[in-house]
């Protein structure tokens, strides 16, 4: 049995750091040493430095003096816990190729704090300026003289229009209301209408409409003519086999509810200056509808006259503004007399020396006596969508109208598939003159029917 070396020491055991991570060679031992664990990586979202004590083994706790026990052999010695300052603890964050302590967790610096929270103020000033602005600019928009005369103009300036509405009429004696539609595109147009009339304890209906091509030929037709014959021998007290009922049932049928053409060779031949002037006004709609020179001498000449004024705001509906209006006759005089220099004047007064604007009979002062008028425009376009007009005259006759209206929409005006021409007509009412006095007639274009029935 060898003798013991009572002299004999321990071997030396590196001791690592437990902040740095790097052995030393210190004189504290460890008998029992704990394999340390890798060193955590860490990230930029993770929050600022957090001390983190040392990673105790099963059998290792924090003494009450705040020192933890490096070993549980006989030569276990007490270290105090480590603690390091804020500022110390702040470290830059890690690179790929570094690695951060044991324990530790690195986060962004102050200085990157600070530069977002200024970057946040501006961000927020800029906002705030930008909202001001458009509470400005959106104040300014719909302004109710701009959105009135915005839509003024643009009505002015429109390629095309559709428009429904109707109009009532009532008294003590009549009632009559007219349903309407139409609309125009260029120098075509076309209108429909429908008429119930109610008076005496009863009520008629008709219909009718008008056709304006890009021929310059014109349709028209009236439908409801058989019960309006009708009503009519009643009332005169002609029997239903008289001859001048006969013949007036005969017309009736050939021509109720179909359209009639006048052509612009039939205007010819019934007035050669009216199918110059109509040919003209023709002409005159397709050259300038696109010169924005013409276009232009209108929209300044509102513009530095802006008859139509806001009098009563009506509020929002349906993406409306409404306003009540009423009209400057000063400045609807002004306007009419300035209209006279435009382009498109001089142009229809070239072509027809009667197409004359006379302004001496009305007013230079006050408002026109237009009765309560309305107006509704779409609050985004200030395009005008709606008109609506109350009057009644000393009588006691009251007329109201409401007209929806829509512009630069597609509009297609197309001509009847069949038609009865002017001279047809003319032949069915020679046909009507002689079924009512016998014989042949005159070859007079002109036939007064009413006086002759």
């Amino acid at each position: 049995m060898e003798p013991q070396n009572d002299n004999s020491q321990p071997e030396s055991t590196p001791h690592f750091d437990e902040f740095s991570g790097k052995a030393n060679s210190s004189s504290s031992f460890d008998m029992n040493q704990t394999p340390k664990p890798e060193p955590l990586t860490t990230t930029e979202s993770q929050a600022d430095v957090i001390n983190t004590p040392p990673t105790l083994t099963d059998n290792q706790v924090v003494s009450n003096n705040n020192t933890v026990p490096l070993g549980d052999g006989p030569m276990t010695s007490f270290a105090p816990k480590p603690s390091i300052s804020e500022e110390a603890s702040r470290i830059p964050e890690a690179t790929p190729s570094e690695q951060a302590p044991q324990g530790l967790i690195v986060s962004k610096s102050k200085w990157y704090k600070s530069k977002k929270f200024i970057i946040s103020i501006v961000v927020a000033i800029i906002v705030v300026a930008l909202a001001g602005g458009s509470v400005f600019a959106y104040t300014w928009y719909q302004n109710p003289q701009k959105v009135i005369s915005d839509s003024m103009i643009n009505a002015l300036t429109a390629k095309t229009i559709l428009f429904t509405g109707n109009i009532d009429v009532s008294n003590k004696d009549v009632k009559a209301t007219i349903n309407i539609s139409g609309g125009s595109a260029d120098a075509t147009g076309k209108f429909d209408a429908t008429l119930k009339i109610t008076t005496n304890g009863k009520t008629y209906s008709g219909n009718g409409g008008v056709i304006y091509d890009n021929q310059g030929n014109l349709y028209f037709k009236i439908g409801g003519l058989a019960a309006m014959a009708t009503e009519l021998k009643n009332s005169v007290g002609v029997s239903p086999t008289a001859p001048a009922a006969v013949a007036l049932d005969k017309l009736v049928a050939k021509i109720d509810n179909q359209w009639i053409k006048v052509s612009s060779d039939d205007l010819k031949a019934y007035s050669e200056g009216f199918a110059d002037t109509n040919k003209c006004l023709n002409d005159t709609m397709k050259k300038y509808k696109n010169d924005k020179t013409a276009i232009k001498e209108f929209v300044d000449l509102y513009d530095k006259n802006e008859f139509v004024i806001a009098e009563k705001e009506l509020g929002q509906k349906d993406g409306n503004l409404g306003y009540q209006i009423k009209v400057d006759n000063s400045k609807v005089k002004t306007f009419i007399e300035g209209a006279k220099q435009t382009k498109v004047y001089k142009s229809l007064h070239d072509c027809d020396s009667g197409f004359v604007i006379d302004t001496s009979d009305m007013s230079n002062s006050g408002n026109a006596d237009i009765g309560t008028v309305k107006i509704w425009s779409n609050m985004w376009t200030h395009q005008l969508a709606k008109l609506e007009a109350t009057q009644t005259d000393e009588n006691g006759t009251k007329a109201t109208m409401l007209l929806d209206t829509k512009f630069n929409e597609n509009v297609t005006v197309k001509a009847p598939d069949s038609s009865i021409s002017l001279t047809q007509l003319q032949s069915y009412i020679q046909e009507l003159y002689t079924g009512v006095y016998g014989g042949t007639t005159t070859n007079s274009s002109t036939i007064d029917i009413t006086t002759q029935i």
